[in-house]
């Protein structure tokens, strides 16, 4: 969690390599080290243009470090909930879950209405477990 990373961390996301590792190692490393300079490198490689592996990934980091610009992070999980990839559609989904945002219980509703799939109804319903307990406040002792 060195801030000097930072630099290198950058590079290394725009690195090509096999599979993707070295970038998706990077976007892992730009999580941890939570600087928002991170932010708008994960929105990149979220994009249907990335490779298949990496978007989960970058994914992951945008709701990692969605406290730093939580609407742009927003808009850009929730537009993922309709995603052709399924693993995307679960990284933003969990991501959108983590943020406890009351935003967001709308959109995992319309979710679990429109599933097409056994798969997609059961994570629609452990999203809505998952962020209906998030959101309940809790008891004062």
């Amino acid at each position: 969690n060195d801030p000097a990373a930072l630099p290198t961390i950058l590079a290394a996301a725009d690195a090509v390599s096999q599979h993707d590792q070295i970038r998706q190692a990077a976007l892992d490393a730009l999580a941890s080290l939570d600087d928002p300079a991170g932010l708008p490198v994960a929105l990149r490689y979220s994009a249907p243009s990335s490779f298949a592996r990496t978007r989960p990934v970058a994914i992951t980091t945008i709701g990692a470090l969605a406290h730093h610009d939580p609407d742009k992070a927003f808009a850009a999980l929730s537009a993922l909930l309709s995603d052709h990839d399924l693993r995307s559609v679960r990284a933003a989904g969990d991501a959108l879950v983590r943020q406890a945002d009351p935003r967001v219980l709308p959109l995992l509703e319309h979710f679990a209405q429109t599933a097409t799939s056994d798969i997609a109804m059961d994570q629609a319903k452990r999203w809505l477990k998952d962020l209906n307990a998030k959101l309940q406040p809790t008891a004062s002792p």
